[in-house]
């Protein structure tokens, strides 16, 4: 990612859903140099659990709270370890959302397959509007205005994208002033 065109090597971010949701906390808890993880349904046991000044990421959690693969005894396990190696952690909870809330295609696959899984618009739109308030925060707090995020192979610039993408509300607005995007 690096190493890619148009990425900030000193400015990473890393995102993941599902079971890449789960890798992109294991890089946080390995302490990769990352300045964010995102993980959006993803799995959030661990054998290997954070230690106290090892985590250099924040971290941001969207989760659906009727999501069937992580039990209630495992977020609180997680809060608690990211409380106790003190990680900057936001963890979103999105009421009636099911794992594989931000895939259009849960619905169909859950009747196919007869999983636990569904599709949600409006947790979907919410968390895609919490992930770009989460990085727009995460890298100004570095002084780095109009950051460009390495995703991938795409790039994403801030705050313009955050406007074109997703409305934002007056709250969200002014807290973008406040860290120096204006509007």
């Amino acid at each position: 990612l690096k190493k890619q065109p148009g990425v900030d090597p000193e400015h990473l971010a890393a995102m993941g859903y599902c079971f890449g949701g789960g890798v992109v906390l294991h890089m946080a808890r390995m302490g990769l140099d990352l300045d964010g993880v995102a993980s959006f349904h993803g799995s959030l046991a661990t054998n290997v659990p954070a230690k106290k000044g090892k985590v250099k990421a924040s971290v941001l959690v969207c989760h659906g709270s009727d999501d069937q693969f992580v039990t209630a005894e495992q977020i609180a396990t997680f809060k608690q370890e990211m409380k106790d190696a003190e990680v900057d952690l936001v963890f979103e909870t999105y009421r009636g959302a099911r794992h594989s809330f931000t895939n259009p295609d849960a619905d169909r696959l859950a009747e196919e397959l007869g999983l636990p899984i569904g599709y949600s618009a409006e947790a979907d739109e919410a968390s895609w509007t919490e992930l770009e308030w989460f990085l727009a925060r995460i890298f100004a707090e570095e002084g780095w205005s109009g950051a460009r995020v390495g995703m991938g192979l795409t790039r994403m610039a801030l705050p313009s994208k955050i406007r074109k993408t997703r409305p934002l509300n007056r709250n969200h607005n002014r807290a973008l002033n406040r860290l120096g995007f204006g509007s």
